[in-house]
């Protein structure tokens, strides 16, 4: 009997350390992971990689600008002058002369500075409707919104490198023949193809760039993404006002840098963040390698990345009370080996015991825990999501930011390009008046993305929107009032333009990865469609179109309110118990070791 006992005793303390021996190993598992930050601090952080990486995304992003945000001067009339029987001359319009009276004589006045050698020359626009002409713009935005279709769908569904290389050629190839062109209805069909590869261009490049880059720095580099293309605009001014009167050199180099950016793309690794939200760990760890040689790290790359490790806890359905989280088990499911675990070291390091009375009363293990658990929390989310569209509505939160940020991107898209049309009121030099309003851009992305990075999205978006609403009323109730007119669509600008720079910046972190390009495409179709309207709307009398902006900030204004970060707990964590993991598990291993001891 008493041999039996010992035997029964000794088979008790073999499962004790068992256990005990598997919590440690469970433990040293849970924390070995890294997440995508810390690969990237392992590998050198933001250095030569991102270096180069961002000047090519940002380049890359702005070589569009260089065309589209250049339609304005392309299709300016020059100044023309009419001549009278007697030969003298005076300035006309040639919708109201030559064009309806072919008798009469013109010619254009090239001492002015506001008489460019562009499109009116070489597609012939002198007396063409200007809803022909303005369908050159028109056609562009429908060609974007038909893109934001199928393109960032694309990109969730076979990643964001070859969808955004082939964007980048076919816009490179589109844009040589808009230079090219001497058609207008040629123009005009290209136009189509350029928004197209645009959207591929913007959004999904922007996103590609973002998912390449550390958390700290996404923030600086995307807006200075949005100043780059802000300052588009004050290049072309400055180019025409001093460089030359003729359009086709700065196109020409506008488009040879896009096959440079072409030609650079493929040796860009995937995007290890959008690998890993597909499971693939081993190219996200290739993908790694490459950022690394461009690091000059030397060391292996062989790390699990914390998502790796979740999931492979996971799916050996072991309970994670104590470790990553019992919510993430199927509930009523977990083995008896797994609650003796769990007994074993809430016991051993929460009970007194002979030699280890300091152990007692402190829970240590939620300080330990509790940031596994919320990672938990977002992995049993995650896990929900395969990235077809019904994951858009599976979750609740990420429903509800999706319809906000619809309408937030309607509002920011719209209203900006409502407000550049408004820019026609300002009196006086067309390029120092294109130069100032373009200047206005830049301190509203840069004060945009540091509130963003100090504040969160919510707030930043309804102090900008409040700005840009405080703009449009005041151009209601001042509409009379030339002289001041021009301050106030400059302050309804710079808060939409922060808007714009928000809506990159939030879209591209509030949702899933497995997902956020279609997230974008959704947010991109309904707002270009909305600002295909904005060019016909300014056209109407007023007060209408101030009215409608109005009306659209005001209604963003609100909803910005109601947008999810993320669930409450994790928040908690990320304020709590930032800072403190290495710590706690210092403490844990050392309760645990010293009960193994005392016992």
């Amino acid at each position: 009997m008493k041999d039996g006992n010992e035997d029964r005793n000794a088979t008790i303390d073999s499962d004790r350390n068992d256990t005990r021996q598997q919590c440690l190993d469970d433990f040293d598992n849970l924390t070995r992971g890294l997440t995508l930050e810390q690969a990237y601090a392992k590998i050198g952080g933001f250095t030569y990689f991102h270096y180069w990486a961002s000047s090519l995304f940002v380049w890359g992003f702005t070589t569009g600008g260089l065309f589209f945000f250049a339609l304005s001067m392309l299709e300016k009339t020059p100044r023309y002058l009419c001549f009278n029987d007697d030969g003298t001359t005076y300035e006309c319009q040639a919708d109201k002369t030559f064009c309806k009276d072919q008798s009469i004589k013109y010619k254009i006045d090239w001492d002015n500075d506001s008489s460019l050698h562009n499109w009116v020359e070489t597609l012939d626009l002198t007396c063409e409707s200007s809803a022909k002409i303005g369908l050159i713009g028109s056609i562009y935005f429908v060609g974007w919104a038909v893109a934001a279709i199928f393109l960032p769908r694309l990109s969730d569904l076979f990643g964001r490198k070859w969808v955004y290389f082939y964007s980048m050629l076919f816009h490179g190839l589109v844009y040589l023949g808009l230079i090219l062109s001497h058609n207008l209805n040629l123009t005009i069909v290209l136009m189509g193809f350029f928004g197209f590869c645009s959207l591929g261009r913007a959004s999904v490049g922007y996103l590609y760039m973002q998912e390449l880059t550390p958390i700290k720095q996404q923030t600086i580099i995307g807006t200075i993404l949005s100043i780059t293309g802000g300052l588009v605009t004050v290049f072309i001014a400055l180019y025409f006002l001093y460089v030359s009167k003729h359009w086709e050199g700065f196109q020409i180099f506008g488009c040879a840098t896009n096959f440079l950016i072409v030609v650079s793309i493929p040796f860009l690794p995937e995007s290890p963040k959008y690998l890993i939200s597909k499971n693939r760990y081993e190219d996200a760890r290739d993908s790694l390698k490459v950022i690394a040689y461009f690091n000059r790290h030397s060391g292996e790359v062989n790390f699990k990345f914390d998502t790796e490790v979740h999931n492979e806890l996971f799916n050996s359905k072991i309970d994670l009370n104590y470790s990553v989280d019992a919510s993430i088990a199927s509930p009523g499911k977990l083995t008896q080996d797994s609650h003796e675990r769990v007994k074993f070291v809430q016991s051993s390091i929460l009970s007194s015991n002979a030699g280890c009375n300091q152990l007692q009363g402190q829970s240590v293990i939620d300080d330990k825990l509790q940031p596994h658990i919320h990672k938990g929390e977002l992995v049993k989310e995650e896990q929900q999501l395969n990235g077809s569209l019904k994951d858009l509505i599976k979750i609740r939160r990420h429903m509800i930011n999706l319809l906000i940020m619809v309408i937030i991107w309607i509002a920011s898209s719209f209203s900006y390009y409502l407000i550049n049309f408004q820019l026609k009121y300002i009196k006086g030099d067309f390029f120092v008046n294109t130069i100032t309003a373009s200047l206005t851009e830049v301190p509203a992305y840069i004060l945009s993305g540091i509130l963003y990075e100090k504040l969160g999205i919510r707030i930043v978006l309804v102090s900008c929107f409040i700005i840009s609403l405080v703009g449009g009323i005041f151009l209601l109730i001042f509409s009379n009032n030339t002289n001041v007119i021009p301050v106030f669509i400059l302050l309804a600008r710079f808060g939409v333009s922060a808007t714009f720079n928000i809506c990159y910046l939030a879209n591209a972190t509030i949702f899933p990865t497995i997902f956020a390009g279609t997230a974008f495409g959704i947010c991109n179709v309904f707002a270009k469609m909305a600002t295909i309207i904005s060019p016909m709307l300014a056209e109407v009398d007023a007060p209408v179109p101030m009215t409608v902006f109005c009306i659209v900030s005001g209604v963003a204004t609100v909803l910005s309110l109601f947008i999810q970060t993320a669930p409450k707990k994790l928040q908690i964590h990320q304020r709590l118990y930032k800072g403190k993991i290495t710590v706690n598990q210092k403490i844990v291993k050392q309760k645990i070791e010293c009960h193994s001891n005392c016992s």
